[in-house]
């Protein structure tokens, strides 16, 4: 004769304990850290080239749209939606990455100019002293894959006098997804944009000898 088969009958737990398992369960996933990686943008080359001119000095102020004064970097999700990403972030102000590269790419075309921090000099700027000023209101991915950049310079003189300065719109299409391509494409959008501004100095420059 065959041993019988006992019946299975379902363990029933309380609903205090499932209620505390549950807790500890979320309570683990809640604590677990979330990675976060920097992103700077790519520093110009540097070259020195000595000049016996008297330097002439321009003091440069980048300032940025209140949205991207966050440290992560913005990305807009759709027509009407913008996120600031918390787990991919700029390695320092924004602002001053844009204004250290604005000024190291002019520094390799003007060799007899030097080019100073809006934040102030000190006694360094003994000569005159002119002003370029960029104000950014774009720049941060978009979800059609596109980097965006948009604002606007002005150079004035050391009486304030506007001299020249336009708008600028920059649309740079990523390469491929993720966050460190989305940051190349906004560098080239900004290089690009040192060039308009690097062309108009020339041009005034070309105008005035």
């Amino acid at each position: 004769m065959y041993p019988q088969r006992k019946d299975v009958r379902a363990i029933s737990w309380p609903a205090g304990f499932v209620v505390a398992l549950l807790a500890l369960l979320l309570a683990g996933c809640a604590n677990k850290p979330v990675e976060v990686q920097h992103y700077t943008l790519p520093a110009a080359t540097k070259v020195t080239q000595e000049t016996d001119a008297e330097p002439l000095f321009v003091e440069i102020t980048v300032n940025t749209a209140d949205y991207l004064a966050a440290p992560g970097i913005s990305y807009q999700t759709s027509e009407y939606r913008m996120e600031s990403a918390y787990g991919h972030r700029w390695a320092g102000s924004l602002a001053e990455q844009l204004r250290r590269q604005l000024r190291d790419e002019l520094l390799q075309q003007y060799p007899g100019y030097r080019f100073i921090s809006g934040r102030g000099h000190g006694d360094d700027a003994a000569g005159d002293t002119f002003f370029l000023t960029v104000e950014i209101d774009e720049f941060h991915g978009r979800f059609d894959g596109v980097a965006v950049i948009s604002g606007r310079w002005s150079l004035r003189d050391t009486q304030n006098n506007y001299l020249t300065g336009q708008n600028f719109f920059e649309r740079i299409p990523q390469s491929e997804d993720g966050y460190e391509a989305l940051v190349k494409s906004l560098a080239q959008g900004w290089r690009k944009t040192i060039g308009e501004i690097n062309r108009e100095i020339q041009a005034l420059k070309a105008e005035s000898n």
